[in-house]
């Protein structure tokens, strides 16, 4: 029994498509992370909600903006230049 909903509008059908399409990949957003910004919080708070082998050993590195390349890729070994290694070690 396959029901095709009646679209209303034509910016209703637009939302709804992006809608689905983001729930059609199975994927959940994840939830918001604390409002402080405290390094021991977020450990803390990242370590009650990841597998043992995914939690943050390396320690965390406040920084002032992500660099990304033209397409959205964040760019590891500017991460890794700019922060002396310590960040995103190979």
């Amino acid at each position: 029994a396959f029901v095709t909903p009646t679209i209303a509008s034509a910016s209703a059908s637009a939302s709804a498509s992006a809608s689905a399409s983001a729930s059609a990949a199975g994927e959940t957003p994840p939830p918001p992370p604390p409002p402080s910004l405290d390094v021991e919080a977020i450990a803390a708070w990242v370590a009650e909600r990841v597998a043992p082998h995914k939690k943050l050993r390396g320690g965390i590195v406040q920084v002032a903006a992500i660099p990304k390349s033209p397409s959205g890729k964040i760019l590891r070994r500017v991460l890794r230049d700019e922060h002396g290694g310590g960040l995103l070690q190979k």
